[in-house]
């Protein structure tokens, strides 16, 4: 596991989105595999670096988190469902 770099992580805070590293912070997703498929999650840290970046995601459903890598998440584009995360821009 490559560790985050700087430039990577601000990237992240700051919107800025990449084919590499496709997610930014509070950006509203669909697992699509692992333990909690079809779960709705944020995602609030980078985790890895690509090929198979990984990100920490907190469960809409409950609050709890886990890391998940991004070949099992899936971003809705466009608007996010008024209200469903507190710190929601």
């Amino acid at each position: 596991m490559e560790l985050v770099t700087e430039e990577a992580m601000d990237a992240f805070y700051n919107g800025i989105r990449t084919v590499e590293l496709p997610l930014a912070v509070n950006d509203y997703l669909t697992v699509i595999g692992g333990r909690k498929p079809g779960a709705k999650a944020f995602a609030i840290s980078l985790h890895s670096m690509p090929p198979d970046p990984k990100y920490l995601v907190e469960y809409e459903i409950d609050g709890s988190d886990d890391i998940v890598p991004m070949s099992l998440l899936m971003r809705h584009r466009g608007k996010r469902p008024a209200g469903v995360h507190p710190s929601s821009p």
